[in-house]
């Protein structure tokens, strides 16, 4: 997923790059955009990229220059919801971390006697 992320938001900066005049203000947006598909690429602070990330979609969003932001913005929360992976640099920088949901027991009715 966080792959996925990462290699649409590449393909929108060349789709952009590729198809606009870049302004001075454009660049700053797509150097932002590379820096941070690289860093979901190699899940490095994946949730503080992922939030900038989406901060960054929705300001392109608002300007208009991308189509599909409201993509980008999805499958972003989603990646900061889920978190960076195993095979990632922050499981190798802070180790992974594991959930263990207590198993229910039914309790029996109380007998009244």
């Amino acid at each position: 997923m966080r792959a996925f992320v990462g290699f649409t938001l590449l393909a929108h900066i060349v789709a952009y790059v590729t198809t606009s005049a870049v302004s001075a203000r454009g660049w700053i947006v797509v150097s932002l955009s590379l820096v941070s598909a690289a860093c979901l690429l190699v899940g490095f602070m994946t949730p503080l990229v992922a939030i900038v990330v989406i901060i960054g979609a929705g300001v392109v969003a608002a300007f208009g220059q991308f189509e599909s932001s409201l993509e980008i913005i999805v499958l972003t929360v989603a990646v900061a919801l889920l978190g960076p992976g195993a095979f990632s640099l922050d499981s190798r920088m802070f180790g992974r971390r594991e959930i263990f949901v207590p198993k229910h027991t039914a309790r029996s009715p109380k007998s009244e006697a």
